[in-house]
């Protein structure tokens, strides 16, 4: 299984996200076809957006996650949620801080705080980034 975020952005009453989504191969092409199954098309494994007091559920993501030096850490994360009512939303994330969590032996993760910027409007929340051990073997390996 490729990398994985479980994302969560809040704007104010009127407009949150959450979402859990690999990145888009298309941003990887290192990755190549060592996750066969994961595509573009079906990247997103659930996710809603809460836009003027209705939820709509998430049809499709585009997301680009940029890491640390050290391959692991997101810094920064550009979304394009498309919901269930046919809009998509672009949005925008910096991390602020982040910590290291070994709480399985076969992963790690990162709690990020992210700041989010939607058309504007400044928001946060953490993004959960979970790399499993085989996989951070797979895209690492000499070649």
């Amino acid at each position: 299984m490729p990398p994985l975020n479980w994302t969560v952005g809040i704007m104010g009453e009127d407009f949150a996200f959450h979402h859990c989504s690999f990145d888009n191969r298309k941003y990887h092409p290192e990755w190549g076809d060592l996750f066969p199954g994961i595509s573009d098309g079906n990247n997103c494994l659930w996710g809603y957006i809460r836009d003027g007091g209705e939820t709509h559920g998430v049809l499709a993501v585009d997301q680009q996650t940029t890491l640390a030096a050290d391959g692991i850490a997101p810094v920064a994360v550009r979304l394009a949620l498309t919901g269930t009512n046919g809009k998509t939303y672009r949005i925008d994330g910096r991390a602020i801080s982040s910590t290291r969590i070994m709480a399985w032996p076969n992963m790690a993760a990162n709690f990020i705080l992210f700041e989010w910027d939607y058309e504007g409007r400044k928001g946060y929340g953490d993004t959960q980034a979970v790399i499993y051990r085989d996989a951070y073997r797979l895209i690492h390996r000499p070649r």
